[in-house]
Order: structure tokens, then sequence, then C-alpha cells
């Protein structure tokens, strides 16, 4: 209360600053009060099948077949590395055609 003033008239005010305080905060309560907007949209999507076959195209795991030998595992890995970033990149689009 200390910024309630009391005129000579014996009418009660307040600074200018807070009249406008108080007409930002009433502006802004009634700019968000209208934000609420849903919005349906039917987007592209796999559906359960489309899904369970790009899982079974996944390239297989190569932890087995390692052999210790490191220029022979590099070339093992280096393949199953431009497989599994193919398949990986079809997945991005897929799922970018989901988000919209």
């Amino acid at each position: 209360m200390k910024n309630i003033r009391i005129a000579p008239s014996g009418v009660r005010t307040t600074s200018l600053a807070d009249r406008g305080r108080a007409v930002c905060f009433i502006a802004l309560l009634a700019t968000l009060a209208g934000c609420t907007t849903t919005r349906y949209v039917k987007v592209p999507c796999l559906t359960p099948e489309q899904f369970a076959e790009r899982q079974k195209a996944e390239p297989e795991k190569v932890g087995g077949s390692l052999t210790g030998q490191a220029q022979e595992d590099v070339r093992i890995i280096g393949a199953n590395a431009k497989e599994l970033r193919a398949w990986g990149e079809g997945n991005l689009r897929i799922l970018g055609g989901c988000v919209g």
C-alpha cells in the first residue's frame, strides 16, 4: 500500500507506473486467453504391418561376427555401419512424414 496516495480531495490515487503495469497485465491476460487452438491434421504414417516390416529390415548385429583381427573387424563394422545408416535415414524420412 505504499504506492497509494490520498489526494487533497480525499480520493485515493495510484502512481502512473502502477496503472501502466495493471493495464499491461490485463492486456497480457486478454491476449493469452485466446491462445488455445486445436487442429487435427491427417498425416501419412506407417500402419502396424508396415512398421513390423521396417523392423525386420534392420541390419543384423555384427557382434558375433567379429574375429579379433583389427583389419577384418573394421571391414565388417564398416559394411554394417553403411547398412545401418541407410536404414536409419529411411526411418527418419518416414518419421518426418508422421510429424508433419
